[in-house]
């Protein structure tokens, strides 16, 4: 599966990944990828605490399918302090993209238009949670970008425009190093759908 150019990036706040809420996971499988983003509430030691939790579930079910995944994740983090998240799984072969979250993390398609994903409110590990699985097709020549609230929401993708034609890691850690507010954990997840 050479079709996918992907990378992430993560900044904490206090500038230690051992003090950090927001984590990432990439997993492939054989014809498919799965992408999460995982931004726990606060920051700090604590939060991380969270994330790793969130870690291990995700590295021992990232097989299920999405919506148990997502169902699975939030009974793993009740009685933690709770987080937010994005799961999508691409199909380079078809380009099928399915996805689900809550909460605040922004789930966007770039190409000749930004377009922004919609995702359900709520907290993982935290009350009732009711998620929904959407899909759409991701073109060649498009890309998926995942960010949490550590990047300023309002920001325009297309501003930047040329900096897309750049490989997947350079454009994470661009977008972590100009977008990233200064009071949060910064991190997102950019996957190219190269043509």
């Amino acid at each position: 599966m050479t079709e996918v150019d992907y990378a992430f990036a993560i900044r904490p706040l206090y500038h230690y990944l051992c003090e950090c809420g927001d984590t990432a996971r990439i997993y492939r499988t054989q014809n498919a990828y799965l992408f999460a983003l995982i931004d726990v509430l606060g920051h700090g030691a604590e939060a991380r605490k969270t994330a790793i939790l969130a870690e291990k579930y995700l590295d021992n079910h990232f097989e299920l399918d999405l919506l148990s995944l997502l169902l699975g994740l939030h009974a793993s983090l009740l009685d933690s302090r709770g987080a937010v998240g994005a799961l999508c799984r691409f199909i380079p072969g078809t380009g099928l993209l399915t996805y689900t979250g809550i909460g605040n993390i922004a789930v966007r398609i770039v190409g000749n238009k930004s377009q922004s994903l919609p995702m359900r409110d709520g907290v993982l590990g935290y009350r009732t949670i009711r998620p929904r699985l959407l899909e759409m097709t991701l073109k060649p020549g498009e890309m998926l970008l995942l960010h949490s609230d550590g990047i300023r929401a309002h920001f325009n993708p297309l501003e930047c425009a040329g900096l897309y034609l750049r490989d997947a890691q350079y454009i994470a850690d661009t977008l972590i190093d100009t977008y990233c507010t200064q009071n949060d954990d910064a991190s997102c997840i950019v996957v190219k759908y190269l043509a």
